[in-house]
């Protein structure tokens, strides 16, 4: 048997295992239903997930929805508005102004800018969650400095600022960081269509293939069009003021690829949980549709309505909030799953081959 003699100096096993972060905490939820679907509960401190769309979709929003559910939980958002889009406006619409805290924005583009503003506020060892909106909208300061000597880099240069080696550098600095002080990263990106005559149309995403490399999870998020989740689409037909949209898993540490969820985007105010429950209960045959009518058993009361709209009204008369729709959701033993395995040919623009743009470091 060994010396059990302690060496002057030294700590115990369970004193370095108490300075590790808790890696079997469960995933915090972001409050957004396909996400936490997809990611089985939320996102994990200490991890990096990427949403990326083309533009308009409603990416931003959606990032805004999250960093206001996460701080209503408690946790400290740090939002880095790269884009300069983020208004007084879209704050009050998502509800963050009750926040103030708990949410710190910062309207920076550069990357040495946002670099000490990200370090300044990760060393108070306070922030929980980063958001960085977006990755495609950081710059290299070379193109911006215009007041120096030497003055600015052209932009008629033969450099693209965002694929060079600064975005490389940056992720793998932030993908440390986020495992060491165990924040959770949360950034948006940005594909495009890009023609090519010979292959046909490709959809890039913007970034060196190292933007990849250090991500966890990536979603994609992109307009319903046809028979990929086509109920979804047939169920929100009538809602107006928002647009019904695909969450698909393209790389993820936790879920297999190619696994989609629906979700109803609001113009300004972000995903629409109920309709996601709706969708799911009609799955599994809890909400009943017989022609136009929907019909939901509830504690012994038979909530009716001719159209969903009609439906939906009726469940707001009768005090069934969103949160009893996912309680109902919960008490099911056996469910039919609202995500799906998708079939990318279904949809007249998927037919890409799914590739990043490489850059040569600088």
């Amino acid at each position: 048997m060994k010396n059990s003699k302690v060496i002057k100096g030294k700590s115990s096993l369970k004193e370095l295992a108490s300075s590790l972060p808790d890696y079997f905490a469960p995933p915090v939820p972001t409050g957004v239903y396909p996400i936490d679907k997809l990611l089985k509960g939320g996102i994990n401190l200490g991890t990096f997930v990427q949403l990326i769309a083309e533009p308009g979709i409603g990416k931003s929003t959606i990032a805004l929805q999250v960093a206001k559910n996460l701080c209503s939980q408690g946790y400290n958002v740090l939002y880095v508005d790269s884009e300069h889009s983020v208004s007084r406006e879209t704050l009050t619409s998502i509800g963050l102004f009750d926040y103030k805290d708990k949410f710190f924005l910062v309207k920076e583009s550069e990357f040495t800018s946002v670099e000490q503003k990200l370090d300044e506020f990760i060393l108070t060892e306070e922030i929980n969650f980063v958001v960085i909106d977006s990755l495609a909208c950081l710059i290299n300061p070379c193109f911006t400095n215009i007041g120096s000597k030497k003055g600015s880099i052209s932009v008629t240069t033969n450099n693209s600022n965002y694929m060079s080696s600064p975005m490389t550098k940056f992720m793998n600095k932030y993908k440390s960081l986020s495992a060491k002080y165990n924040i959770g990263f949360i950034v948006i990106n940005q594909n495009r269509n890009s023609v090519n005559m010979t292959t046909g149309t490709i959809l890039k995403m913007y970034g060196a293939k190292n933007v990849e490399y250090n991500t966890d999870t990536i979603i994609r998020i992109k307009p319903i069009k046809a028979t990929t989740l086509k109920d979804f689409k047939e169920l929100t037909k009538d809602v107006v003021g928002g647009n019904a949209l695909s969450f698909e898993i393209i790389k993820s540490n936790k879920a297999e690829p190619d696994i989609v969820c629906p979700g109803y985007l609001m113009y300004g105010k972000g995903i629409s949980n109920l309709w996601t429950y709706i969708y799911q209960l009609k799955k599994n045959m809890i909400i009943e549709q017989k022609g136009t009518f929907y019909t939901l058993d509830y504690h012994g009361d038979s909530i009716k309505g001719q159209g969903i709209l009609n439906f939906v009204k009726s469940l707001e008369e009768n005090d069934i909030s969103d949160g009893d729709l996912e309680d109902l959701l919960d008490s099911i033993d056996e469910t039919t799953d609202c995500a799906e395995v998708n079939i990318s040919s279904d949809d007249s623009d998927d037919e890409f081959e799914f590739e990043y743009e490489i850059s040569e470091a600088e």
